[in-house]
């Protein structure tokens, strides 16, 4: 996905210039973004007997088109296997995985997207994010990468938010 990018024109002896201005954003083009659906999936049954949990609507938007306004991309699930042809799973060579139940805010997904492949991030015990690399792991299993961020609150403007 290509970003909105400022560009310039100017004419020079005769012709006209285009000076394009990259967005710092078009460095995470190659990213995939997955959202998947964790162990807590069976509690929020049978609303989610055909769709994956980032398709239930929290408020007017779905968990999903949450994330997608976040991320400023599409997104893919990684869900049960009966649902798998209709919710297809797109992996790429960069792929960031979302836990699919988590809602985002920009804080959050600052730090996902600081994440270096290989890492992960949790909170208490939970995984809220990692970034692989094009094979993904089984069962989503963390063995062998690195937890670098712990996330035990999120802090802005002197408030407590958990």
């Amino acid at each position: 996905m290509l970003f909105a990018r400022v560009f310039l024109c100017f004419p020079v002896q005769g012709k006209i210039i285009f000076l394009f201005l990259q967005d710092p954003r078009d460095k995470l083009t190659g990213m995939n973004y997955n959202l998947f659906d964790n162990d807590g999936r069976s509690n929020l049954l049978p609303l989610v007997f055909t769709r994956p949990v980032a398709d239930l609507r929290i408020g007017i938007l779905t968990i999903r088109e949450k994330w997608e306004w976040y991320l400023d991309s599409v997104t893919t699930s990684l869900t049960q296997d009966y649902l798998a042809e209709k919710y297809p799973l797109e992996v790429a060579e960069d792929n960031l995985l979302i836990d699919g139940s988590v809602l985002p805010n920009k804080l959050l997904v600052d730090e996902l997207l600081r994440l270096n492949s290989g890492e992960y991030l949790e909170k208490v015990g939970q995984v809220i994010g990692m970034r692989v690399g094009g094979d993904l792991p089984e069962n989503l299993d963390v063995k062998g990468m690195s937890a670098v961020h712990i996330l035990i609150c999120l802090q802005r403007e002197g408030n407590q938010h958990r």
